[in-house]
């Protein structure tokens, strides 16, 4: 069974994640200067999508590809954790757009992608950073071929 973003299961989820960022002193503030091999305009006006931008490796990558002087989009299934995101982005002068969207729905991720070319003509970059453990059979992962149920 697929948990639903309101139980419990990922509830507390989300509450480890938290508590891992600050564990690994990635508030805000540590993402805007760390040091970074990366050249400062090397995805200038680069199109980036991070998904499970929200927290955690997603969130660092996301940062990393803003200062890199990208339009970055922080993708997820929790609109407010990626809406924190963006609007830190933003606050520092990066360029940053949150879109909700869970990955495993491939309706959701057709709309992210259209609303991402909409807004900004094009996707240079996927960085796919969504994780989570959602037991199923191998059969059940499938995606399902055009014009089949």
């Amino acid at each position: 069974m697929t948990p639903s973003p309101g139980d419990s299961h990922t509830s507390t989820t989300d509450e480890s994640m938290a508590l891992e960022d600050e564990a690994l002193d990635l508030e805000d503030e540590a993402l805007a200067t760390f040091p970074s091999s990366l050249a400062a305009n090397l995805l200038a006006d680069r199109v980036v999508i991070v998904s499970g931008g929200g927290s955690g490796i997603g969130r660092a990558t996301a940062w990393l590809a803003a200062r890199a002087r990208a339009q970055v989009i922080v993708s997820g299934r929790v609109l407010e954790k990626l809406t924190r995101v963006s609007a830190a982005l933003m606050a520092r002068g990066l360029r940053g757009d949150a879109i909700a969207a869970d990955i495993r729905d491939r309706v959701a991720v057709d709309a992210l992608f259209t609303s991402v070319l909409d807004r900004y003509g094009r996707i240079d970059l996927l960085v796919n950073s969504a994780g989570g453990q959602f037991p199923q059979a191998a059969i059940d992962c499938a995606a399902r071929r055009a014009g089949t149920p």
